[in-house]
């Protein structure tokens, strides 16, 4: 079927079938969507965190403290401190009972200033290395500091699998143009370029998939909370690189990114028909 133009009667100008939204509603939407995500991903951690679902993990993370202290305290790279009760800035230090009951907290000492001489940092240096090779030869240590970090990242990856599902996959399969959000706001929309007119909801699935575990779960393990604007800015420069304005899961799931305005479907088939006659574009 040849190309035909759609005519926006409103402002008289002639629109081309599926065309590509402008750079800037890219940016828009990608924004708000990586905003939401990161925003609700960062809340529910924090719900995670005061739930029995992360006790395992905060157990590990407080038999990594311990080990830590005790090492600090010993290479005199740490001191008791008694007098913490009322300084916020021991709140989240780990509290320990001497032989008379006392409760203490581990300090660890300051550098020495930039003032101080040459066998004030030695001498601070010297302790310094001997308490990261005492932790690091620790094999108690390792193990729970590998425990603990495969437990927060279960954690980690429930998270996202419960936000990006919501505005990444649940959205987009109850909204008939598979829109998320930013998308929404950004008057955008999905295309099959597989099937030539509306998004099949296998496609939204398979997009969802890419960007869970390729966009957000693998890199998270390098970049942390970072990942989720990094991988955004990531497919934005991708995007800008070729013609379609494509991003990495764009390819995968055979889509692209059009303007609401420009839809219209390359030919006629059973989706398309169902939607026109319950009105929706």
């Amino acid at each position: 079927m040849s190309k035909e133009k759609n005519v926006n009667l409103e402002n008289k100008s002639v629109i081309e079938p599926n065309s590509k939204p402008h750079i800037i509603n890219r940016i828009i939407s990608g924004l708000i969507d990586a905003c939401i995500v990161f925003l609700t991903f960062t809340i529910l951690y924090g719900i995670f965190l005061n739930t029995p679902i992360s006790n395992t993990s905060l157990a590990y993370r407080d038999e990594m403290i311990v080990i830590q202290d005790s090492y600090l305290y010993s290479t005199g790279m740490g001191y008791k401190e008694y007098d913490f009760k009322d300084d916020e800035d021991y709140a989240s230090y780990r509290i320990y009972k001497d032989d008379q009951d006392k409760e203490y907290v581990i300090v660890g000492i300051s550098a020495p200033s930039d003032d101080a001489s040459q066998s004030e940092w030695d001498i601070y240096n010297e302790k310094f290395v001997e308490y990261n090779t005492k932790l690091n030869n620790d094999a108690s240590y390792a193990s729970a500091k590998g425990l603990y970090t495969a437990s927060n990242f279960a954690l980690i990856s429930l998270d996202a699998l419960i936000v990006e599902g919501i505005f990444f996959l649940a959205i987009p399969l109850i909204d008939k143009k598979r829109r998320t959000i930013g998308k929404m706001i950004a008057k955008t929309q999905l295309f099959s370029t597989k099937h030539q007119g509306r998004v099949r909801w296998h496609q939204v699935v398979g997009s969802f998939a890419w960007k869970l575990i390729v966009e957000s779960l693998i890199p998270f393990i390098f970049l942390n909370q970072a990942t989720v604007f990094a991988t955004s800015f990531i497919n934005l420069i991708f995007a800008m690189s070729n013609r379609d304005n494509k991003t990495f899961h764009d390819l995968v799931s055979r889509t692209k990114v059009i303007t609401v305005e420009s839809y219209k479907p390359m030919f006629c088939d059973s989706i398309t028909n169902e939607n026109d006659k319950n009105g929706t574009k």
